[in-house]
């Protein structure tokens, strides 16, 4: 089993959508939402949780949700 990672990735994942919340712009926000696949264990304890990460994608005009693919 492998571990997940927690302090930086939880962190600056706070930092985010705490941001988001209020008001900031997302080019001003590292977009953890883009790199985190809804379905890891990571989504469950990042902020804004896996909703967040399956919708914020879509709300960017992304088209769909989880883990963008360019």
């Amino acid at each position: 089993m492998s571990e997940i990672p927690t302090i930086k990735p939880l962190r600056k994942g706070e930092l985010s959508f705490s941001a988001l919340e209020k008001g900031e712009p997302v080019s001003t926000v590292s977009p953890y939402w883009r790199m985190v696949d809804p379905a890891n264990l990571l989504a469950k304890r990042l902020a804004g949780g896996p909703t967040f990460i399956r919708e914020r994608p879509a709300a960017e005009g992304w088209g769909g949700g989880g883990i963008v693919t360019a």
